[in-house]
């Protein structure tokens, strides 16, 4: 296993809306400008744009702006330094990054593609508090993680994980590994061609000084589909809830709500606290003081509905009725457990794809 990296401390379009913070110039609205073929001599402007993510920060700091425009092409490693940044990193189109580092907070990146081309490099890394990646893609990485993410309040929304491959068997990567992250959100993404888990969340015991314990982590309307060995074969689990304190940790403040996972999910933590896990398809273990209500699959509360097989094999459909989850379609055909079995007062308000979820809500990520 690469540390290393780790001590450096099926989507649908959406609308992007940018939200300029209050007190901003219409100057600062105006944005600076990235291009592949850029030169960071000079000021970002349209005309004449700049390179490289740092001087684009650089930029706009100096010049009182807020969003940084990314051209489309294919642009080399980027960093971000750390400060506070109050910034929107744009992507137009056929905006490409073969690595990105942000340990800058406080910036959000959009429309982004961050594909490491298979190499051995992880694709993703953040340290930087209240930072957001959404609308975008990670993934095309070798024997290392998509994303390794750590800082309070980073939020994930509308991401394809996709694609981290393992061809070493002494080497343990994911799609998302998430390194102590109080407030964590990851919302609206779909996780497919991963490598050991599609997601996986864990605490750094051997950081100096030991972080605090943590929790409050949200986890909504994602698809998870199942994970891959270095022999092409089917891994153990999707989500993947670690240690999250010293000694192991409560599993704190989670919200698990309207997620469809392919193979099974698993929590380590042996007792919880202001947790709850609703609107669920598919399989996960049973936590003592987690409240459980409206799961289809795995049967832990009341209100949960039995379904067996409740995950899916290599050879054999978790028995849901998706319409076909080879190709990685998780819908819901007609017939399925799953439909109207949310709960209709605790259920995202619409679904993986934006489809508003109604008034008798379908459990999983995604509304029939």
């Amino acid at each position: 296993m690469p540390f290393a990296t780790l001590r450096r401390s099926l989507k649908r379009p959406r609308t992007i809306v940018i939200a300029v913070a209050a007190g901003a110039t219409l100057a600062g609205c105006q944005p600076v400008y990235l291009s592949p073929t850029g030169n960071d001599a000079g000021n970002c402007t349209r005309s004449q744009p700049c390179r490289t993510f740092a001087r684009g920060a650089q930029a706009a700091q100096q010049q009182k702006r807020v969003l940084v425009h990314v051209g489309r092409g294919t642009y080399p490693p980027q960093t971000v330094p750390a400060g506070n940044r109050p910034l929107l990193f744009a992507g137009e189109p056929g905006a490409k990054v073969r690595t990105l580092d942000n340990a800058a907070s406080g910036v959000t990146f959009s429309g982004l593609d961050v594909d490491a081309a298979f190499g051995k490099t992880l694709a993703f890394h953040n340290s930087g508090d209240n930072a957001t990646f959404k609308n975008g893609r990670i993934g095309n990485v070798t024997d290392e993680k998509g994303a390794l993410v750590s800082g309070r309040n980073f939020k994930f929304d509308n991401v394809v994980f996709h694609d981290v491959r393992v061809t070493d068997p002494s080497v343990h990567n994911e799609c998302l590994y998430a390194i102590v992250v109080p407030g964590m959100k990851l919302r609206n993404s779909t996780f497919m061609r991963c490598a050991t888990m599609d997601a996986f969340f864990t605490y750094g015991s051997w950081w100096n000084p030991l972080p605090p314990a943590y929790g409050d982590v949200t986890i909504e309307n994602n698809v998870f589909a199942h994970t891959l060995k270095d022999d092409g074969t089917w891994h153990y689990y999707s989500l993947y809830v670690g240690n999250v304190a010293n000694n192991g940790g409560t599993f704190s403040g989670w919200t698990v709500r309207n997620n469809t996972f392919e193979i099974p999910a698993n929590v380590t933590r042996t007792s919880a606290t202001r947790s709850r896990w609703t609107g669920n398809v598919g399989s996960w273990n049973c936590v003592r003081g987690v409240s459980y209500t409206h799961n289809v699959g795995d049967k832990c509360g009341a209100t949960d509905k039995l379904v067996q097989p409740s995950s899916s094999t290599a050879t054999r459909p978790a028995a849901f009725g998706w319409v076909n989850p080879a190709a990685y379609d998780f819908r819901l055909s007609a017939g399925s457990p799953a439909i109207n079995a949310a709960s209709p007062t605790d259920s995202v308000a619409v679904d993986r794809n934006a489809k508003a979820r109604g008034a008798a809500p379908d459990a999983g990520a995604l509304e029939r």
